[in-house]
């Protein structure tokens, strides 16, 4: 017999995966951002991460402009980046 699972719990279930996937992929954004800093770069590379609207929408509140960044072996503006000289004067 084939049980089938509540669609309830599949949701809820789902909503806590994805509220643990955007704490690290927040955290993580927030680490590279420090280590920027640190650095003294104008940009944080993002191009290994796929961000979200609702993430990149939650940095663009607090003044982060967002940009493309050349890809290193294309050549193409694909890499999604933070400019941190852009950031904060909107």
């Amino acid at each position: 017999m084939i049980i089938i699972p509540d669609a309830t719990e599949v949701k809820e279930k789902m909503n806590s995966n994805t509220k643990e996937t955007y704490e690290r992929e927040i955290k993580e954004i927030v680490r590279r951002i420090e280590n920027a800093m640190e650095e003294r770069k104008t940009e944080v590379s993002l191009g290994d991460m796929y961000i979200n609207d609702e993430i990149r929408n939650k940095f663009k509140e607090k003044g982060y402009s967002f940009d493309k960044g050349i890809h290193p072996v294309t050549g193409f503006r694909t890499l999604e980046i933070i400019n941190l000289s852009l950031s904060g004067s909107n």
